[in-house]
């Protein structure tokens, strides 16, 4: 595997619009990688940090899910 990727690459291994990866970094939800130039490149271990993040949330998403409704009123 090469050593370094741009987020159009990382975006294409991981399936998801260059939008929801440069978010991460733009909220500061993912420390940002390193530049060259203008561009941000991203090593291995950057990838595997955003698909972690992706999986995490993922699995949150399948936990909220799976809870039963309260029928408890306020």
């Amino acid at each position: 595997m090469k050593e370094l990727f741009t987020i159009g690459e990382v975006a294409k291994l991981l399936s998801k619009p260059r939008y929801m990866i440069s978010y991460l970094f733009e909220q500061s939800i993912l420390e940002e990688p390193n530049r060259v130039g203008n561009k941000r490149v991203f090593t291995e271990q950057d990838i595997n940090k955003i698909q972690d993040y992706f999986e995490r949330r993922l699995e949150k998403q399948s936990f909220k899910k799976t809870l039963p409704e309260s029928n408890l009123e306020y």
